[in-house]
C-alpha cells in the first residue's frame, strides 16, 4: 500500500496548522502592542457608517468602547459650534475624500470635562466603487491646546511689556 501522498497531505496540513499558529501569535501580539500605544498616546480608533450613521470608538483593535450616532458624537461640541461643525463632518462624509477636523468638546463619553481632538478619517470603498464606511484616528490634543493658548497668553504679554517699555523710553527722553 502506497502511502506516500497522504503521507504529503499530512505533512502540508501540519505545517498549515504551524503556520496559521505563527499568524495567530503575530496577529495577537501586534492588537496588544497597538492597544498599549493607544492608549497612552491618547487616541481611539474610529470607523463611521454612512448607512447606520453610527460612530464606533476604540482605544482596543475589534473592540467597540462606545458607538453613538454622528449627531451624539457632536452632542459634547460646544452649541455655539455644534450646527455648524455637523455641517462640516457631513460634507466632508459626502465628498467621501480623507479629511482633518480640530474639534473642541465640552464632554465626551469618556471624560465630562472640556478637552480638545484631532480627527483624521479615510473612506474606504468596496470592490465596485460604493463607499463602504470611513476610520480614522482620534487624538485627544488637550494639552497641546493648553500649550498654544499659554504661548499665545506669554506672546501677548511680552508684547504688552515691549509697548510700555518702548513708551517709558520715549517719555524719558
Amino acid at each position: 500500500l502506497d502511502v506516500t501522498a497522504e503521507r504529503q497531505m499530512y505533512l502540508q496540513e501540519r505545517e498549515h496548522e504551524r503556520q496559521l499558529v505563527e499568524t495567530n501569535e503575530a496577529i495577537r501580539r501586534y492588537d496588544q502592542q497597538l492597544s498599549y500605544l493607544l492608549e497612552e498616546c491618547k487616541m481611539f480608533v474610529w470607523t463611521y457608517d454612512p448607512k447606520t450613521d453610527l460612530v464606533h470608538f476604540s482605544r482596543k483593535p475589534h473592540v467597540d468602547e462606545y458607538t453613538e450616532t454622528l449627531n451624539q458624537f457632536m452632542d459634547g461640541v460646544p452649541e455655539k459650534f455644534r450646527a455648524a461643525e455637523l455641517i462640516k463632518m457631513r460634507e466632508h462624509i459626502a465628498k467621501q475624500e480623507p479629511f482633518n477636523v480640530i474639534h473642541q468638546y465640552n464632554f465626551t463619553p469618556l471624560q465630562n470635562e472640556p478637552c480638545w481632538f484631532s480627527l483624521g478619517g479615510m473612506p474606504e470603498f468596496d470592490a465596485n466603487g460604493q463607499l463602504v464606511d470611513f476610520f480614522g484616528m482620534a487624538r485627544d490634543i488637550t494639552q497641546l491646546m493648553a500649550a498654544q493658548e499659554k504661548l499665545r497668553q506669554e506672546t501677548e504679554r511680552a508684547e504688552d511689556s515691549g509697548k510700555l517699555k518702548s513708551a517709558f523710553l520715549a517719555n524719558n527722553d
